[in-house]
């Protein structure tokens, strides 16, 4: 319930533990790197002193590393606008700044009382150095880390979308055996849905999508029922889609609701506009518009597409139409991109 109301505390705790671990792992860095080396330096000592030594080398580095990690934060979240080389100036900047603050303000009464340092300057001049080094060695690790990080979970997002793709792949496959779909033209869709989806998931996707409405249309048409006008001018339409290319126009459906019950002959449209559309130009843009009227006792179906169709195709559908419902084709306006379907009908 608290994070319906408050929907910013998870980043907001996210983040602060994220600033708390990178403010201990380089302040525990900072402190190992020069506490090894001063103590064996050191030795043998009194345990007070050591202790105090410990203290006050932990009291330096807890700046160093609390400046380093909220810089780093601040340029990861903030930044991310910015050109890469004007954001990583302007970190380096901002450690150098971090450096000479930390370093001017260097504890030394234990170093200098225990004989390690002779001065506080020649100990602040070496805490420059080593701030430097472990701000550098810290941004190093923590940026290619976080970068590791997001390349790891956008893998597994990635992955994961691969998976769904896998197993819908599997599911229009199941699905195309039980319809009357063209095998070649699954196959060959299956094949462009299998090569688009490492490049562009979206792509595929949506090719999926098509395909699948396709294939829902084609199962619910059962094979008792009558053929009508409508069912096969979407059953056209949604094949189209299928095999439609990046800048093909969508296939346009101009029926009055009361024509689309009219009889038609099944698979004419669809096979007709397939041939068509494969004739068509590859460098050409394809469209397709679809009407229908009545004129006296027959229905009229006119296609218009953007290229002539196929002459074999034409003399094909010419004949089906006759055998199958006593009607012809012909090129509407002596225009060969233009055709007309005419069937009679008994209403």
């Amino acid at each position: 319930m608290s994070a319906i109301r408050h929907p910013n505390l998870l980043p907001t705790h996210a983040r602060v533990r994220r600033l708390l671990l990178r403010i201990a792992g380089i302040a525990g860095a900072d402190l190992v790197s020069q506490g090894v080396r001063i103590l064996v330096v050191a030795w043998p000592f009194a345990p007070s002193a050591g202790g105090l030594l410990l203290v006050e080398i932990a009291r330096n580095s807890l700046p160093l590393a609390a400046g380093v990690a909220l810089a780093l934060d601040l340029f990861e979240d903030c930044a991310r606008a910015w050109r890469p080389a004007l954001r990583w100036l302007a970190l380096g900047v901002a450690i150098a700044i971090i450096v000479a603050t930390t370093s001017a303000v260097v504890s030394a009464e234990t170093a200098i009382r225990l004989g390690l340092s002779e001065s506080g300057r020649t100990l602040a001049l070496h805490t420059v150095w080593n701030n430097l080094v472990v701000s550098l060695l810290a941004v190093a690790y923590l940026t290619r880390r976080r970068e590791s990080s997001e390349a790891e979970r956008r893998r597994g997002v990635q992955a994961s979308r691969l998976e769904h793709a896998r197993l819908r792949l599997a599911g229009v496959s199941a699905q195309a055996a039980q319809s009357r779909l063209d095998p070649q033209m699954l196959f060959d869709c299956l094949s462009r849905a299998r090569c688009t989806y490492p490049a562009n998931l979206d792509r595929g996707d949506a090719l999926l999508a098509r395909l699948t409405t396709y294939l829902r249309l084609t199962l619910s048409i059962g094979s008792s029922e009558a053929s009508m006008l409508g069912r096969e001018a979407a059953l056209a339409a949604s094949r189209f889609d299928v095999e439609r290319r990046e800048s093909d126009s969508p296939f346009v459906i101009d029926i009055d609701p009361l024509l689309a019950s009219y009889p038609f002959p099944p698979d004419l449209l669809a096979l007709l506009t397939q041939r068509w559309m494969a004739s068509a130009p590859i460098d050409r843009p394809r469209a397709l518009h679809l009407a229908a009227r009545t004129d006296g006792g027959a229905l009229c179906v006119s296609l218009r597409g953007s290229c002539p169709p196929p002459r074999d195709a034409v003399a094909q559908s010419r004949q089906e139409i006759a055998r199958a419902a006593g009607g012809f084709l012909r090129y509407l306006d002596s225009d060969p991109e233009h055709l007309e379907l005419e069937i009679a009908y008994a209403r």
